[in-house]
């Protein structure tokens, strides 16, 4: 068992999950746009339950609601 003051540097970072329901949607898949950078997040779509998958990863100074459109 590891003790604290064997920190080897190694940190878990937050990450916001969202199941996002999307009916209107068959089997081309919604892209989304966002002013967040490309590298910190992504969306995956499951045409089958017409869901979209997003993951984020927040940076520490983001403190605001972070907002996503759905476009065709």
């Amino acid at each position: 068992m590891k003790k604290a003051k064997d920190d080897d540097g190694k940190h878990l970072l937050p990450l916001l999950w969202a199941e996002i329901p999307l009916p209107d949607f068959a089997e081309a898949a919604p892209q989304l746009r966002t002013q967040l950078p490309e590298d910190r997040w992504i969306f995956r779509w499951d045409p089958r339950r017409r869901v979209g998958i997003l993951l984020v990863l927040p940076a520490t100074s983001d403190r605001k609601e972070i907002e996503f459109q759905v476009v065709n």
